[in-house]
C-alpha cells in the first residue's frame, strides 16, 4: 500500500509540474537600446497565452531573444498567480554592452568575529538610538569615514577603527569566509 500511495503522490506531484501555465502579465528589464516591442513580438507569446513546462525547460524564449542582434543573454522566470491563477512572466535581458557578474560560491569557514567585537556592536547600536532619540547623531566626516558626533557612541566607533588597523586582514577573512552572519 504505501508503495501504491508512493506512486500515485509521485505521478500527481510530476503530472501538477508538468501542466502549463497561462501568462497573465509579461513584464522586460534591463534592455536600453533593444525596444520592448522588439523583445515581445520576438518571443511569440502575449498575455493569456500558455507556456508548456517543457518551453520552458529548453530555453525556448531565452534562444529566441538571444538571436537577435544586440543581446548577449536572456533570463525568463515565471512567479503565480494573479487573482486569476495566471503567471507573470518576468523577461530579463542583458546587451551586448551589459556587464554581467558572477557571484561566489557561499563562504563555508566557521569562524566567527570575538565576541567583544559583537558587543561593542549591540553597544553602539544602543548609543546610536539614544543619539538620534536626543537629536545628536549626525556624523563626522572630516577624517573620511563616518564618525558619529556623539561622544558615548563615538568611544565605540573608535575600538572599531583600532581592531580594524590590528586584525584587518582576520577581519578580511571573516567577511569573505564566515558561514556566520555575526
Amino acid at each position: 500500500m504505501r508503495i501504491y500511495s508512493l506512486f500515485i503522490l509521485v505521478f500527481l506531484v510530476s503530472n501538477t509540474n508538468a501542466q502549463p501555465v497561462r501568462v497573465g502579465t509579461i513584464d522586460v528589464y534591463g534592455n536600453e537600446s533593444i525596444s520592448t516591442d522588439t523583445i515581445l513580438s520576438r518571443i511569440g507569446i502575449s498575455t493569456g497565452d500558455t507556456i508548456s513546462q517543457k518551453q520552458l525547460a529548453e530555453r525556448v524564449i531565452e534562444k529566441r531573444l538571444e538571436a537577435i542582434a544586440g543581446v548577449r543573454l536572456a533570463k525568463t522566470a515565471t512567479v503565480c498567480c494573479d487573482n486569476n491563477k495566471r503567471y507573470a512572466l518576468f523577461i530579463g535581458v542583458a546587451e551586448n554592452y551589459s556587464s554581467i557578474f558572477a557571484l561566489r560560491n557561499s563562504p563555508g569557514l566557521k569562524i566567527k568575529l570575538p565576541d567583544s567585537y559583537n558587543y561593542a556592536y549591540a553597544a553602539f547600536m544602543k548609543r546610536q538610538n539614544d543619539a538620534i532619540l536626543l537629536g545628536q547623531s549626525d556624523d563626522d566626516w572630516s577624517n573620511g569615514h563616518s564618525m558619529i558626533k556623539y561622544a558615548p557612541a563615538r568611544r565605540i566607533q573608535q575600538r572599531y577603527l583600532r581592531w580594524a588597523n590590528s586584525d584587518f586582514a582576520y577581519l578580511q577573512k571573516i567577511l569573505h569566509f564566515s558561514v556566520y552572519q555575526r
